[in-house]
């Protein structure tokens, strides 16, 4: 396809400075397709020097294409004419996304967001619900043991009834693992994202607990924004978890900034000194996330995913799986016991991530969470 504009010749000469701006009006049953938008003068001979270009790519349902073109600064003589090229072809595309491309809309990325944010608050993971239920059976205290039971009997009813297993129904921590072949079209991704936990905290009838701002607080009414975190990965999907996260538990996590010469026992002493500092606040029995590595802000995020690991779960390094087990070991032997009443069951999970860091430090985060650890996940 190929047309052509042209103007009157002009009579006088003529000043052109300042930015341009195309719009086409145009009708494409393929989509993608690019049009490729030309301005040139023209002279007396009929030679053309091109002054502005830019490329405006259809789009099924749109019908008004506009995009911006090259700062223009030129002067044009008497008896030149502005020249308007417009040219394309089925399915010419100048700029292509890539033969394996995907497209998602930003609305499937809500729609999933609202429904995780809902089933996230009322549905206990498995892998909790059992090891809550393990350490049930291996209680002895009474005490303990009627906490368990009205622990288990909670998640239960809320998963039978579908209301929120706590009254804190949290942060919305997303996570999204998005696919370098993937393209997200239809909206803006973070507004995507706040619109998915606006419609699910207000359709599961979930607290909204997040204010406007640290200081002078002011609730924001609708549970966002959300505390959202991207990460690009392979492939051609997205991954989205959404992890709401009470403060209880949040308020007693820590992090450390540590030299290398502290050493491995110093992580030890850390882990153990945060638990105990936290006591019955976190409502035990807890899952502990450590990251260590990394900056100050990359620990904290570590130990924020770790929590999203089934606490069932390995760490990939035997070294750090057996860390794992010795430190789980060491928190129960506290003695604190589920809801700080005295028992074997502090906690119920400790998960370990980690990643390279300086020469000259060593950070270690802690991140705390309580009996209802929640988490869902889903693909696209």
């Amino acid at each position: 396809m190929y047309k052509l504009f042209t103007t009157d010749i002009l009579t006088e000469p003529l000043t052109v400075t300042g930015d341009a701006m195309a719009h086409l009006f145009v009708s494409c049953d393929c989509p993608d397709t690019d049009f490729v938008f030309r301005i040139t003068d023209v002279d007396e001979n009929g030679r053309s020097i091109k002054l502005a270009d830019g490329v405006l790519r259809s789009h099924p349902v749109q019908r008004i294409l506009s995009s911006g073109l090259d700062m223009l600064s030129h002067i044009l003589l008497r008896n030149y004419f502005f020249c308007v090229k417009i040219f394309s072809d089925i399915d010419f595309i100048l700029y292509k996304r890539g033969a394996n491309m995907r497209e998602i809309q930003a609305s499937q990325i809500t729609d999933v967001i609202e429904r995780l944010c809902i089933e996230a608050n009322t549905v206990l993971p498995e892998d909790m619900k059992q090891a809550i239920r393990t350490c049930r059976a291996c209680e002895d205290g009474d005490i303990a043991r009627g906490v368990l039971d009205n622990i288990i009997e909670n998640y239960q009813i809320a998963e039978k009834e579908c209301v929120p297993i706590c009254q804190d129904t949290g942060m919305a921590c997303v996570f999204l693992e998005i696919g370098q072949d993937v393209h997200i079209s239809g909206g803006d991704l973070t507004e995507a994202v706040n619109e998915g936990v606006r419609r699910g905290y207000d359709k599961g009838y979930l607290r909204k607990s997040v204010v406007k701002d640290p200081v002078r607080r002011g609730n924001t009414g609708d549970n966002t924004p959300a505390m959202l975190y991207t990460e690009i990965v392979p492939g051609e999907q997205i991954k989205i978890t959404v992890g709401p996260k009470g403060f209880g538990s949040e308020n007693m996590s820590a992090i450390r900034m540590f030299k290398p010469s502290a050493g491995l026992q110093g992580i030890k002493d850390f882990i153990l000194e945060t638990v105990e500092t936290a006591g019955p606040n976190p409502c035990p029995p807890m899952v502990v996330g450590v990251g260590i590595g990394g900056t100050f802000d990359k620990a904290a995020l570590l130990a924020k995913k770790a929590l999203m690991r089934p606490v069932d779960s390995e760490n990939p390094d035997p070294y750090y799986a057996d860390l794992e087990k010795e430190m789980l070991q060491k928190i129960n032997e506290l003695g604190i016991g589920p809801q700080g009443f005295g028992g074997k069951t502090t906690a119920v999970g400790l998960n370990i991530e980690t990643m390279p860091t300086h020469i000259a430090g060593m950070p270690c985060a802690i991140n705390i969470s309580c009996h209802v650890t929640r988490h869902k996940t889903e693909v696209l």
